[in-house]
């Protein structure tokens, strides 16, 4: 039950904070496989003063699909706390060959040499996970996109999806653009940015500061 647990996490640490500091706003910044646990988050009704979605994606239900099948056989085969070099490469893995010839495994991360280095070097970042991790995150994928279970989310939450429009993850702007049409039909208030050539992290990318700046005017409106 990974999945509900870090989801269960993040509702806790938002209630602490809010406890905290009462008199503040609050906003959650969700990265990536975060921006799906943020939104998930909300089905839970979190209660914050607004979004912003970085690196996120809709992706197609076909195949994520297809992955859980691949991921029950690798369970079958070698367990659930087994490591998936198999489901990496397939996943991940792929997501490098937009940009080659590749200087990395991690191109696809930023267009700045030195962040991308950085991140292969922090063993925190970029580990292959195991096979009830993907599991997880491929069952937790299909209940944020499944429209029912927003039924008694806060729908005028502000909502800003970021994105480079060389992020794999995005699908170099159609996946973001299915993310978008699919929050715009459930919440009132969802906006969008595409930062220009930028990849999967826009927060750290040669164009950083653009980024910051569209931030910054979000949380102000």
């Amino acid at each position: 039950d990974g999945w509900n647990l870090v989801v269960e996490d993040l509702s806790i640490l938002i209630e602490m904070s809010k406890q905290d500091y009462p008199d503040l706003k609050q906003f959650l910044i969700a990265h990536s496989m975060g921006s799906w646990i943020a939104l998930s988050a909300l089905q839970n009704n979190i209660a914050i003063d607004g979004l912003i979605l970085s690196g996120s994606s809709k992706p197609e239900r076909l195949m994520i699909i297809i992955q859980k099948i691949l991921i029950k056989i690798q369970i079958l085969l070698f367990g659930k706390t087994s490591v998936s070099i198999f489901l990496d490469n397939i996943t991940l893995g792929a997501y490098n060959n937009f940009f080659k010839p590749n200087r990395t495994k991690k191109d696809w991360i930023s267009s700045d040499n030195d962040n991308v280095d950085n991140y292969i070097e922090d063993e925190l970042c970029g580990f292959p996970v195991t096979n009830g991790l993907w599991d997880d995150l491929a069952n937790g994928i299909l209940k944020v996109f499944n429209n029912n279970n927003y039924s008694t989310s806060y729908y005028s939450i502000p909502i800003f999806i970021i994105s480079g429009s060389k992020d794999p993850v995005g699908e170099n702007g159609k996946g973001v653009m299915r993310l978008y049409k699919f929050l715009s039909n459930i919440f009132t208030n969802v906006s969008i940015k595409i930062i220009d050539q930028a990849r999967h992290e826009v927060f750290s990318e040669t164009t950083k500061e653009n980024s910051y700046n569209s931030l910054i005017k979000f949380i102000e409106n």
